[in-house]
């Protein structure tokens, strides 16, 4: 499957000015201030939709050269503006892997990441009022086995658990 890019659901842009603009990471509260270029704003535009590279290059190769546009998507993606995803943000842990992709330098680490989350293997001792609201969390989450202990026998005054 052919890889996509797009501006970071989690990002805000601010203009300052015409020139200059903030981006601002809403997960983690980064903010990065850039002078940009048409180029950049361009690209901007183009990635407020999901796009592929080659359908991206040849709506701007009329205006800009081909390797500037390569290099600037580049540049982009390495401050964690634009983002290259392969189809996966769909599905159960896609908004999980919106936040987490907020913490990486790449889609790539993002996944292994959830990878790691959903081969894990935890152990909660207490399922009592908090230990109850642990366990769903990381059942949602995706933690692949949760194993749950509590000496508690269940009674009527107790069914919350």
């Amino acid at each position: 499957m052919t890889s996509k890019l797009k501006i970071k659901d989690s990002l805000y842009i601010l203009k300052d000015s015409e020139d200059n603009y903030f981006f601002i990471f809403t997960a983690t509260r980064r903010i990065k201030k850039f002078q940009v270029d048409s180029l950049v704003k361009d690209l901007i535009n183009a990635l407020d939709l999901e796009t592929s590279e080659s359908e991206l290059v040849k709506n701007l190769s009329s205006k800009y050269k081909t390797d500037d546009i390569h290099l600037c998507l580049r540049a982009l993606e390495k401050e964690g503006i634009v983002r290259r995803y392969n189809g996966d943000l769909e599905g159960r842990y896609s908004k999980q892997l919106l936040f987490i992709d907020e913490l990486t330098i790449s889609y790539d680490e993002t996944l292994s990441l959830q990878k790691k989350i959903e081969n894990s293997k935890i152990g909660v001792f207490g399922v009592g009022g908090i230990g109850t609201w642990i366990v769903n969390g990381l059942h949602q989450i995706g933690v692949g086995e949760i194993r749950i202990t509590d000496p508690d026998i269940v009674e009527e005054n107790n069914l919350n658990r």
